[in-house]
């Protein structure tokens, strides 16, 4: 089956991106013929856009996560969001319109929320009936304002997710669960073999413990403090420092590793895979795709920070099912490291909880869905029926009795 299917994105966070480039990777391998479009919602905007959207996220994350979650509060008020969209619609609705308009897609994938609305008003304004999905990006604690449209079709990662969507206002009939999309690389784990040829490979002596220090693309926020703690308390074991885009931690960690040969630092880089596989533990922030990826791999997390509100669940979710840790305190990462590894009893139960809960890359199963979605034909009747007013005053016209017009007299006055 022929079709053309455009994926939305914004590069706010690595997320987005990477769910829709796992996913049109896989439709464009699996169903030759099918044209996938990737569409940067910001790819032709001026630098000023940008830097709302992508750099203000950055930083925000980076150097002032309170900076973030009050953003973050006060778009969850209602009153605010209607605002916040107004002005989002503005920015984003010439671009997303040209596009749609110039490939007429036959079905439209959001991987984040703010295109909903201007996308529902794009397709109203010139009578599109093109079927829109949403595939919502954070798997425990979603955001309300993922849920603004009751119209569209939501793909979700997590029963919670989905009785979010409920609570306001989505129809269950709506919403589908799929495992989380993840990279389809991460859904082998290397052997021991592999991962000592990659260490040798890589420059890593064999047989020493490795700690990942990674956040995602944007580097993770302490990540200065954190290897300089490290380092300091003499931790025995390799360390690896992504820092993605963040210039300045790159620059700062070059200077440690001419002093300490056992730190190893990398910008933004296209093998985390193989960085998390020679790992035995990563310290991370609790981004959806980082935390699966790690624990897909068997790793154990330690997550240093959160973005609250955007990312409460994902932590909740690995404390509470004891698959990694919580641990914000720089000072106390290195007694925690080396009690997992010294103490093998704890290091296993972590382990077998991991594998209680039957993790798998939802890649194949998304994109399948997308591939094959299908609109109810009497739902879209309901959403979008006809104009019956217009239909009944024209079954009137035609078996209404001719009026005869009325006899006027003429009554003669007197001049």
């Amino acid at each position: 089956m022929k079709q053309k299917l455009m994926f939305f994105y914004l590069n706010t966070g690595g997320g987005h991106r990477s769910c829709a480039r796992s996913a049109a990777e896989y439709i464009t391998k699996h169903h030759p013929g099918t044209e996938v479009v990737l569409v940067d919602g910001l790819e032709d905007s001026p630098r000023i856009k940008k830097f709302i959207f992508e750099d203000s996220y950055r930083l925000s994350q980076n150097y002032a996560e309170w900076a973030f979650e009050l953003t973050f509060d006060l778009a969850s008020v209602p009153q605010v969001w209607k605002r916040t969209i107004t002005l989002v619609k503005l920015m984003l609705e010439d671009y997303v319109e040209k596009r749609i308009l110039q490939d007429r897609p036959d079905k439209i994938v959001l991987f984040h929320c703010f295109f909903i609305k201007p996308v529902e008003e794009i397709l109203k304004k010139h009578g599109l009936k093109t079927p829109v999905i949403v595939y919502v990006t954070d798997p425990h604690s979603p955001p309300i304002q993922w849920f603004v449209s009751k119209t569209v079709n939501y793909i979700l990662a997590s029963e919670d997710a989905k009785q979010t969507a409920i609570k306001n206002g989505t129809p269950k009939s709506r919403c589908v669960i799929f495992p989380y999309i993840i990279n389809d690389k991460y859904s082998k784990r290397l052997s021991v073999s592999e991962v000592e040829g990659l260490k040798k490979k890589m420059g890593y002596p064999s047989g020493k413990k490795v700690v990942l220090i990674v956040g995602g693309g944007d580097g993770i926020p302490k990540g200065f403090s954190i290897i300089s703690s490290l380092l300091r308390k003499k931790l025995d074991a390799e360390i690896a420092l992504v820092c993605g885009k963040n210039k300045q931690l790159r620059k700062l960690a070059e200077l440690l590793a001419k002093r300490y040969k056992n730190l190893h630092v990398y910008g933004f880089v296209d093998f985390v895979y193989e960085l998390i596989n020679i790992s035995d533990v990563v310290i991370t922030k609790c981004g959806a795709s980082m935390f699966m990826e790690i624990i897909l791999q068997g790793k154990i997390p330690i997550i240093n920070s959160y973005l609250g509100g955007q990312e409460v669940g994902n932590k909740d979710f690995v404390v509470d099912n004891k698959l990694g840790f919580y641990e914000p305190k720089v000072s106390r990462l290195v007694p925690l490291i080396r009690r997992i590894f010294s103490n093998a009893e704890f290091r296993e139960s972590i382990m077998k909880n991991q594998e209680i809960q039957h993790f798998r890359n939802g890649t194949a199963e998304v994109a399948e869905y997308i591939y094959s979605f299908q609109p109810d034909i009497l739902e879209v009747i309901r959403l979008n029926p006809p104009k019956r007013k217009s239909l009944m005053k024209r079954a009137w016209n035609l078996i209404r009795p001719v009026r005869r017009p009325r006899k006027v007299k003429l009554q003669n006055s007197n001049l």
